[in-house]
């Protein structure tokens, strides 16, 4: 007759040998293997994620859109693109972005014309006319034999508001260098004849003279 002691041994390894899990790790870091039933012979296959990829599955949370899923792995995010979708723009915007970018300066250097003319409009407001003769660069002589009575001179109607350009165009004589800057403006009045007749002059921002006239 065994001994007590000898037959609780047995009983411990026999409980043991049925817990006893056949370890193999995978590729992918997960740990597979077949544990045994304490009551029954059967084995049942488990599978088990080692202790790092557990620990990286709890940091990183659950898997997100777009993220390959794997067994113990983390997998790479793809990448997402920086392009952002094009906005869509109101004629509003367009008309002032073309606003932004539009210019109306002149800036011209030429002598004082005759026939200076100051006018009190109607509405009681005080006005200089007058013109500035800008020469044109010179042309060279083949071009000059192709087009011979082009004229080599600009006549430009100004007109003066300010009280400042005002003084500047009066107290200067014709044939006087002048520097004036302002905007190109298209103005209306009436013909002899009735008829409404369009014309282009410059209206005068700042003026100054250059130099007196030699002649």
């Amino acid at each position: 007759m065994r001994s007590v002691h000898a037959r609780d041994e047995e009983i411990s390894a026999e409980r043991l040998s049925k817990r006893r899990v056949a370890a193999k790790v995978n590729p992918e870091g997960v740990t597979r293997g077949i544990a045994v039933a304490p009551d029954s012979a059967a084995t049942v296959p488990v599978a088990t994620a080692d202790a790092g990829s557990a620990r990286a599955a709890k940091a990183t949370g659950p898997p997100r859109a777009g993220r390959a899923r794997g067994i113990g792995t983390l997998a790479a995010t793809a990448p997402r693109s920086s392009a952002r979708r094009p906005t869509e723009t109101t004629a509003s915007s367009d008309v002032e972005a073309i606003a932004e970018q539009s210019q109306n300066v002149v800036r011209i250097v030429g002598r004082l014309g005759v026939g200076l003319r100051e006018l009190v409009l109607p509405s009681g407001d005080p006005v200089v006319s007058f013109h500035v003769v800008v020469s044109r660069p010179p042309r060279s002589p083949r071009e000059h034999e192709r087009r011979p009575r082009e004229p080599t001179v600009d006549t430009l109607a100004c007109a003066a508001w300010t009280s400042r350009a005002r003084r500047t165009v009066t107290g200067a004589t014709p044939g006087d260098l002048l520097e004036v800057e302002g905007a190109l403006r298209r103005r209306f009045r009436r013909s002899t004849g009735g008829s409404p007749v369009s014309f282009y002059e410059i209206e005068v921002s700042r003026m100054r003279r250059l130099r007196a006239s030699t002649g």
